[in-house]
């Protein structure tokens, strides 16, 4: 695109010299000019310049077909194009190409509408038939149904381009990319909130521009971020699919979710909690009931004597006293 303008600024500059030195007729050129403030109208010309390369071929093949047609005028049909001097003649090999070429591209039924008619019945009649035929056939219907093909097409897949460069400018956000309908589905009226509130891409230009003519030395850690990612040319300081909002409500929709299946982290955790005093309480229970069926103090001090032991604190939850408890092993 940059290249194509400067060609079209110097096409402008030189009808703008020929009008000055040569004649007024070149400033006429410089009206094409229109074509600039119409996107419509580039379009239109781009569906020409856009594939200029299979036109041109197109147009050659075909130039190739009618100097062909002209070789069989020129040798077997040159008595119906007219004789040496007039305008329509077919004398000369290069004045039938010219004469196949200008008026049978530009008449609706090929060369044969300028053409006396032929009689059939005569020994050629049946080969001017078919001559006459397929030029048509080939020329008019193939050829320059091709060229208008393309040029269609062209201009089709530019138009499609262009509405759906138009709705994803309006339908999603220009900083995020967040389509429009996710936001509306979050709370009415979500995607202008976020687009000018949240995501308002003419904060995050002034913020570019703050951040360009700020002194770097006076740049916080966020600031010298975005203007090293600017000078990078690298989007990552951009919230690329996220957006606050967004955000809020999957934690809202989450915890809602959790709530209705009676899993409340703080619950949860209240829980574990009192499963392991549970269990604490249980084993101390198991020890002291342990302790109780021994036959007596004295017996159990025998049989500490007699064997090693293991010598366990044991302390209550509810600040009771300390005492000592042996084991045997």
């Amino acid at each position: 695109a940059r290249y194509g303008l400067f060609w079209q600024r110097t096409l402008m500059l030189v009808a703008a010299f020929a009008g000055f030195w040569q004649s007024p007729i070149w400033y006429s050129i410089q009206l094409l000019q229109i074509v600039q403030m119409s996107p419509q109208l580039y379009n239109v010309v781009l569906a020409v310049t856009q594939n200029g390369v299979p036109l041109l071929l197109t147009f050659a093949l075909q130039l190739v077909v009618i100097y062909i047609f002209s070789i069989i005028a020129y040798y077997n049909y040159g008595e119906y194009l007219g004789d040496e001097g007039e305008n329509f003649s077919c004398h000369t090999l290069l004045n039938c190409v010219l004469v196949m070429t200008n008026v049978g591209l530009r008449m609706g039924g090929g060369i044969a509408d300028e053409l006396p008619y032929a009689s059939y019945h005569m020994a050629r009649g049946a080969g001017r038939f078919f001559f006459d035929l397929l030029f048509f056939l080939i020329v008019i219907i193939i050829f320059l149904n091709i060229v208008f093909g393309i040029i269609v097409d062209t201009f089709a897949e530019l138009r499609e381009q262009r509405e759906f460069i138009e709705e994803d400018q309006t339908s999603k956000c220009f900083i995020c990319g967040i389509a429009d309908n996710d936001f509306d589905r979050v709370v009415s009226g979500g995607f202008e909130h976020h687009i000018k509130y949240e995501h308002n891409m003419w904060h995050y230009l002034f913020f570019m521009h703050y951040v360009q003519i700020k002194p770097l030395e006076e740049l916080n850690g966020a600031e010298h971020y975005v203007r090293e990612m600017m000078r990078l040319n690298e989007p990552g300081f951009f919230p690329i699919r996220k957006a606050m909002l967004l955000e809020k409500s999957a934690q809202a929709r989450k915890k809602a979710e959790e709530d209705s299946r009676g899993e409340d982290p703080v619950a949860k955790e209240i829980t574990a909690l009192s499963a392991q005093v549970a269990a604490l309480a249980a084993q101390l229970t198991k020890m002291s009931k342990a302790i109780d069926a021994t036959s007596s103090p004295l017996d159990w001090a025998a049989a500490t004597t007699t064997s090693p032991t293991m010598s366990m604190n044991v302390k209550s939850r509810t600040g009771a006293k300390h005492r000592d408890v042996a084991f045997p092993m």
